[in-house]
């Protein structure tokens, strides 16, 4: 797989099913990228599932006292989907992370759950 998709590369994969575990979307086209998050939630998530299969996660959230760290957020992309094939998970705000938090994101980049597309 080449290491720079363009937004159109990644649609078509996603309709043919062939979509990648992960992406890192990044760039100064904010507004196109966002659209293009909203045709892949219809893509990979069916509507009837899509409250059980699809978060949207931020790197500077707090759940309770805490901020969310990524091995929560591994758990939850190795976690199987609730009743579809795949489930979604956005991740925005990652430069909340530091160099060492983003380290430990890689051995799950290495080998991602085949069931979830980790954006």
């Amino acid at each position: 797989m080449p290491e720079h998709l363009q937004p159109d590369d990644v649609l078509k994969a996603a309709r043919k099913e062939q979509g990648a575990p992960f992406y890192l979307f990044y760039g100064p086209g904010e507004f196109r990228m966002e659209r293009v998050l909203v045709t892949l939630r219809t893509l990979l998530v069916p509507e009837a599932v899509r409250d059980l299969n699809l978060e949207v996660l931020y790197g500077d959230e707090k759940i309770g006292e805490k901020h969310i760290e990524p091995e929560g957020i591994i758990n939850r992309a190795s976690s199987v989907p609730f009743l579809a094939p795949r489930r979604l998970i956005i991740l925005r705000r990652t430069e909340s992370f530091t160099a060492e938090q983003l380290e430990k994101f890689l051995p799950y980049l290495e080998k991602p759950s085949p069931s979830t597309c980790l954006i």
